[in-house]
């Protein structure tokens, strides 16, 4: 998917593996494909990426009784450690 999408940076594959662990590999590209637009750059797709996945992480919690609202790949887009340079080959 990262390929697919153009998704080579830090910040771009921190979040793809985030919710890679948590949500199945598969959510990733399912959610790709939900969120990207023609003429996205990477930090916009990214961005609707962690937002989507944060939002039904969200649902999927609260459908179960909890009361939390679920940010991690929102912390991961404002980790500044990580960049949005290219990760090396």
């Amino acid at each position: 998917a990262a390929e697919k999408y153009g998704i080579d940076s830090e910040k771009g594959r921190a979040v793809m593996y985030d919710i890679a662990v948590q949500m199945g590999p598969g959510t990733v590209d399912r959610i790709l494909a939900q969120v990207a637009r023609p003429g996205m750059s990477e930090e916009q797709l990214v961005s609707a990426l962690a937002s989507a996945a944060d939002s039904q992480a969200t649902n999927d919690l609260q459908s179960r009784g909890y009361d939390m609202t679920f940010t991690r790949r929102t912390q991961i887009l404002n980790d500044a450690s990580l960049t949005w340079d290219p990760m090396p080959e």
